[in-house]
């Protein structure tokens, strides 16, 4: 039976940059008037009941940013659009990646130009296209494996990739055979990992054209088919065009790598007749249901293959990082309430291999260490079962101090609370005695609680400080300008809070705070000492210590590299 291979009917970055980010600023970020409130209300929202916001809303929808359909889809028996009916209920009906998307959108609306951007767009690409697929013999199938599967084949024949022209042939040719009767020309032929002998063009004349796949180079070089002589051609150009198709779009990131191994997967369930991996988005999109979002199912979808999964956590990860950079592409003064909780919603779970401490600034493990070698005992709880015996060992309940006494504290002694860093010194040697190996149980949760704690009441203090330190230097413009952003927004930033120095320039702080001394170990996590070292002499480590008793700091500028002795504490593992 033929099939809709692809459903595009606009470049994605003008999806993302321009009707997405004016919905969730707009009508999807606010409940409707009782006029609005029908299954037309979107449209009647937007101010255009046409066409248009119908074909937009439903690509949305069908690319998976949305959770719900916003628009009734002209269907039988469809009922009212639950991604409305969620703005009526004054939930925002944006799925994980709808977040991403806006981010980044909005990022790009300020910045066309960044490269971070457009790198952070590449790679929403190779994600977006993924939900591009349709259904043959009741299993799903992602278009862009086919067309990989097609593309690395020629490429193969010609012994280099394929160029800007003929990649557009080729999305034409795959479009118009996939959407054909003709299933063992090509859809036959990968599933079975065959060689692909033919595709075809269809043409605007009611015409078809059946070639050889390696006779494709000859067709483009030679002018045998115009460019928009086949039908569907604007499929092909969103698909293709070079600076801003979906697929080239995809092609340019590291979300191809994921692309290539689906495909050697997805081939083995399909010849086992098994079904497709994200069977679940699909099939909900499709069906117009709720859809559970792509973030939420691919890690557990993947996880019995390894090396997708590897892939999947790489792209991820880099998606992560590179939204990163929109933070700083928009006014932090400026940005309406739906970044904020853009941003929230991104971070609310950090993507594996992103490297963030969640907000655990106390090392128990590191000051438990150090303990040890002093001789000493630590704040921790712990069962001793070292004698056959468990006993209890008191824990010392350590109370930090309110906001308000930080603020007094602050006042009092604004001149006293910043030191100089410690004087490097020749690392101290360690006893070479061992003592006594001891088990112990650690009520984890109860520590990751206690170290966020402490963590975002250093942030608060050293966010106090800095507004303080300005506002008494006289610079109070500055001083409503400095951001905690790691509460504001998020973690994995690289940094806590936002400041300025007194002459307005901006510095990026990242503060780790303990209860112990001064010269207490610390964690920092590699996106750190990045973000330290792209940011340069505007990075500042910001050590709080004694914070429970009377606190103090010292700050480290620059490369954490290069102001920091670093030791390998862990590793990130994956099966081999």
């Amino acid at each position: 039976m033929a099939v809709n291979s692809q459903f595009l009917f606009f470049y994605i970055d003008e999806l993302v940059k321009h009707h997405w980010v004016d919905w969730l600023e707009g009508p999807l970020a606010k409940v409707p008037s009782e006029e609005h409130r029908g299954e037309r209300g979107f449209q009647l929202a937007v101010g255009d009941t046409g066409a248009g916001p119908r074909t937009r809303a439903g690509e949305a929808y069908q690319l998976g940013i949305l959770s719900g359909r916003i628009v009734r889809p002209r269907i039988a028996g469809a009922s009212f659009p639950s991604g409305w009916q969620a703005v009526i209920e004054g939930r925002v009906p944006s799925t994980k990646l709808g977040y991403y998307s806006y981010v980044i959108g909005r990022a790009l609306r300020e910045n066309p130009s960044d490269p971070n951007l457009d790198r952070a767009l590449d790679c929403l690409a190779s994600i977006l296209i993924l939900h591009i697929g349709f259904q043959s013999d009741g299993r799903w199938f992602n278009t862009v494996l086919l067309f990989q599967y097609a593309n690395n084949q020629l490429s193969s024949y010609l012994g280099r990739q394929l160029n800007d022209d003929e990649v557009r042939y080729l999305a034409a040719a795959v479009i118009n055979t996939l959407d054909s009767e003709e299933n063992d020309l090509l859809l036959d032929r990968y599933v079975a990992d065959l060689p692909i002998e033919s595709l075809r063009f269809d043409l605007n004349d009611g015409k078809s054209l059946h070639f050889d796949l390696n006779g494709l180079p000859d067709i483009v070089s030679d002018k045998k088919v115009g460019i928009n002589d086949f039908q569907k051609t604007k499929a092909a150009l969103f698909w293709a065009d070079p600076s801003r198709g979906i697929y080239m779009r995809a092609a340019r990131s590291r979300g191809i790598r994921l692309i290539q191994e689906l495909i050697k997967v997805d081939q083995r369930l399909a010849q086992s007749g098994e079904s497709n991996l994200l069977n679940e988005v699909l099939d909900s999109i499709q069906n117009n249901e709720n859809n559970p979002g792509i973030f939420s199912v691919a890690e557990d979808a993947f996880t019995d293959f390894p090396g997708l999964l590897r892939e999947w956590q790489d792209l991820e990860a880099e998606l992560f990082d590179a939204t990163n950079k929109a933070v700083e592409a928009v006014d932090l003064d400026t940005a309406p309430p739906i970044w904020l909780a853009s941003q929230h919603e991104i971070r609310g779970s950090v993507p594996a291999g992103s490297d963030d401490e969640s907000g655990s600034d106390e090392v128990d493990e590191v000051e438990a260490e150090t303990a040890a070698i002093e001789g000493s005992t630590t704040a921790t709880d712990e069962v001793s079962i070292a004698s056959g015996t468990q006993e209890k060992k008191p824990s010392k309940k350590i109370e930090l101090p309110t906001k308000e006494a930080l603020r007094e504290f602050i006042e009092s002694e604004l001149d006293e609370i910043s030191e100089a860093p410690p004087v490097t010194a020749a690392p101290t040697e360690v006893s070479g005695k061992k003592g006594k190996p001891r088990a112990t149980q650690t009520d984890f949760a109860a520590k990751e609680a206690r170290n966020r704690k402490l963590g975002e009441a250093g942030e608060y203090f050293v966010f106090q400080y800095e507004v303080m330190k300005l506002t008494a230097a006289g610079r109070v413009d500055l001083a409503k300008r400095v951001k905690w952003v790691s509460k504001d927004i998020g973690d994995g930033l690289g940094y806590d809070i936002r400041s300025f120095d007194q002459d307005g320039n901006e510095v990026f702080l990242e503060v780790k705070t303990t209860n112990s001394g001064r010269a207490t170990p610390f964690f920092v996590s590699n996106n750190e000492v990045a973000v330290s070292e792209e940011k340069g002499d505007s990075y500042r480590l910001v050590r709080v210590f004694n914070f429970s008793k009377k606190p103090r700091f010292f700050s480290l500028t620059g490369s954490l590299s290069e102001v920091l002795q670093l030791e390998a504490t862990s590793y990130r593992a994956r099966v081999v």
